[in-house]
């Protein structure tokens, strides 16, 4: 399973394998005033995905322990 995270406060983008921190991607983000929208990418029809955006949207939590990372 692997995670992206964006801490705002930083402006850092990070990813995740299995709820472990792998480190950090990006840094000096440009953060737009009008949000942020997820996207994924796929390159055929039969390629799948699973995504959670967290307890507010989905009962499962976050493999990664974002509280504790922040």
């Amino acid at each position: 399973m692997i995670g992206c995270g964006l801490l705002i406060t930083k402006k850092e983008i990070f990813y995740t394998k299995n709820g472990a921190l792998i480190g950090t991607a990006f840094k000096d983000v440009v953060i737009a005033k009008d949000g942020f929208y997820p996207a994924v990418c796929i390159q055929s029809l039969s390629h799948h995905i699973q995504s959670n955006f967290g307890r507010m949207y989905n009962e499962t939590p976050f493999l990664f322990d974002l509280d504790g990372f922040c």
